[in-house]
């Protein structure tokens, strides 16, 4: 049997991704707190309808933008999707006593934001209600056809896959180390495995919510990426006064600094400049390399003479100590034992 996914494999016609976050009988009241920019670039993903053309979903970009959320809305959405397809094991030539399972890893299992609001939508969520099998927890056999959820530390997430199908993903913010990678990778590779049609389709996606940079990420079919800055997110708040300064990111060779206003730059830019509304501009000026990452989601390597460290400032070019906190630890010491040896 094909693996490509028709409308006709659905058992019924699913909602758009726009129905499904506003409609009372799916998300309705969960999600009526996803900002507009992730509201409109979900529909992008599933621009295409219901079948949506990719594999793998990246949301980075800058702290505080709401990107986990966003891709638990998505996860939910493909989990909706695939509890409508007439019977999975046998369109996926999967034997009928193996679950189907939808994997969240995390950094470790303390990390249970994901898995809570997830078990608080399906308890609640008339639609998931409705389908739900096994009572309140997340486990292997939640709805219809063995399809479940599983929760997973990262370390562990090489486990995840082991007598079970895994049909769709969300990865949040893991530093992939290692045994991670290995484990990771191997999740992904049985979705591809499993799943992927001969077209490239997949029915589920794999959700990547983190900070880290995915560039050189390793890729799986295609992929779509948003890294969106503070100020993209939060512009429908009307809270900036529409007023800009420009900053060079920095590249290969060239730190990130503040354009002067009127000033001639050379080539070497090279495009790498962005517009920053000038409520920001203090935090731009204090750090610039933190600002770029937390406000403006854009990832740099912080050089090591950029990093201060109390007491004791490694200068890279020439390796000087600070030699005025040296001398008055000196002084200390002597006053101390000048002290202690004249009371002897």
């Amino acid at each position: 049997m094909s693996r490509t996914l028709e409308l006709t494999d659905f058992t019924s016609t699913p909602v758009d991704i726009k129905a499904f976050i506003e409609d009372p009988q799916y998300l309705g009241e969960f999600a009526k707190d996803i900002y507009p920019y992730w509201k409109e670039n979900l529909q992008e993903v599933y621009s295409t309808g219901p079948i949506s053309p990719y594999v793998e979903v990246f949301l980075g970009g800058a702290l505080g933008t709401g990107r986990t959320y966003a891709a638990i809305v998505g996860f939910l959405y493909d989990i909706y999707l695939f509890t409508l397809v007439r019977d999975p094991h046998e369109k996926y030539g999967i034997m009928p006593t193996i679950p189907i399972n939808f994997v969240i890893v995390t950094e470790d299992m303390a990390d249970t934001y994901i898995s809570d609001a997830i078990q608080d939508i399906i308890n609640l969520s008339p639609y998931f209600k409705s389908i739900l099998k096994t009572g309140e927890s997340l486990g292997g056999d939640l709805f219809p056809d063995k399809v479940g959820i599983l929760h997973v530390a990262k370390k562990y997430a090489g486990n995840a896959y082991r007598g079970k199908s895994v049909a769709g993903l969300l990865l949040n913010d893991c530093m992939v180390d290692d045994t991670a990678d290995k484990g990771i990778r191997m999740l992904r590779r049985r979705i591809i495995t499993r799943y992927m049609s001969s077209e490239g389709q997949v029915p589920c996606r794999m959700w990547h919510a983190s900070s880290m940079d995915m560039s050189s990420f390793y890729k799986y079919g295609s992929r779509i990426t948003f890294t969106p800055s503070v100020w993209d997110v939060q512009a429908f708040k009307g809270i900036y006064c529409g007023e800009t300064f420009s900053v060079f990111t920095g590249d290969d060779t060239e730190k990130p600094f503040i354009l002067e206003e009127g000033k001639v730059y050379g080539d070497y830019l090279h495009g790498n400049v962005i517009h920053v509304p000038v409520e920001y501009r203090e935090d731009f000026e204090k750090d610039i390399y933190t600002a770029l990452q937390e406000l403006a989601g854009i990832a740099v390597s912080v050089p090591a003479e950029a990093v201060k460290v109390p007491a004791l400032t490694i200068v890279t070019n020439d390796l000087k100590l600070n030699l005025i906190a040296l001398y008055a630890l000196g002084m200390i010491m002597a006053f101390l034992l000048g002290y202690y040896c004249g009371g002897l």
